[in-house]
């Protein structure tokens, strides 16, 4: 793909169709599995509440915050078991992570239709055969695209923000045992597992899966909207399940060649 085997490169214009085309079908796939696990998380979830707080979480004007204010005390006290709040977490966690890359890694040489945005406006300014008339973002798309960046970057490392935040809710929580901050940190590390999580809790990772899922399927159209205007004609999605097909581990050459041309070992 050019001088550096690990940088795929933009030389022409079918450098970017074939860019966007990949990306789109991987996006797919990450959504098509994200959406099933939050099927099994919003399933759990709403069955946790009577007909009419269902009625009522699941409409347009819900807030979440004055339903704690009116029901705090009694969803404190709803549990649920935490293991199984953890393993829905984690099931939509992967194709979480997965589709924030794809769409809002910022990192010069990530897989996304950031980058995608972005090389096509700094080819454009250099070189006329490269001008493309992009969708266009309104305000909202824009927030949604920059939110989206902000919540790769928090899920993808371990940031001081979250350790400062940390280290005061273990400070706070030794003032409330009566115990001095200075006794803290000691020899012993005591590492605390809980049993159970109320179902605000589990309320609120429900609400914020929703919306993430609504902002995928926004720039994924105009993913679609921009190969259109790439390939001259309105593209189309086709859906196939290759029934009776089973991968076998020549289907595991992309990752594998994937790793080797990762480490140089591949050019």
């Amino acid at each position: 793909m050019g001088n550096d085997p690990k940088e795929y490169e933009f030389t022409n214009i079918r450098d970017f169709i074939i860019f966007l085309n990949l990306l789109i079908e991987i996006t797919i796939k990450h959504l098509r599995k994200y959406e099933m696990y939050f099927n099994e998380l919003e399933m759990y979830t709403l069955s946790k509440f009577d007909e009419k707080s269902v009625k009522l979480i699941c409409s347009e004007e819900f807030d979440l915050e004055m339903f704690i204010e009116k029901k705090g005390l009694l969803l404190d006290s709803m549990k649920i078991d935490y293991w199984e709040l953890k393993s829905l977490e984690d099931k939509l966690d992967t194709p979480k992570n997965l589709l924030l890359n794809a769409f809002a890694d910022k990192t010069s040489k990530g897989v996304s239709y950031w980058r995608f945005r972005n090389e096509c406006d700094k080819k454009a300014k250099k070189d006329n055969k490269f001008y493309v008339t992009l969708t266009e973002f309104d305000e909202n798309i824009r927030a949604i695209f920059n939110n989206l960046s902000s919540i790769r970057n928090y899920e993808h490392h371990l940031t001081d923000a979250k350790f400062i935040e940390w280290r005061k809710y273990r400070e706070n929580q030794l003032v409330n045992w009566g115990i001095s901050k200075y006794v803290w940190p000691s020899e012993n590390i005591e590492v605390v597992f809980s049993e159970n999580v109320s179902i605000g809790y589990l309320l609120s990772t429900y609400l914020s899966s929703k919306k993430l899922i609504g902002d995928f399927k926004k720039l994924l159209q105009y993913m679609k909207k921009d190969y259109s205007k790439l390939i001259g004609k309105s593209m189309t999605i086709s859906k196939t399940m290759n029934h009776g097909e089973t991968l076998t581990i020549n289907d595991a050459k992309i990752s594998i060649n994937g790793i080797k041309r990762h480490f140089g070992k591949m050019c």
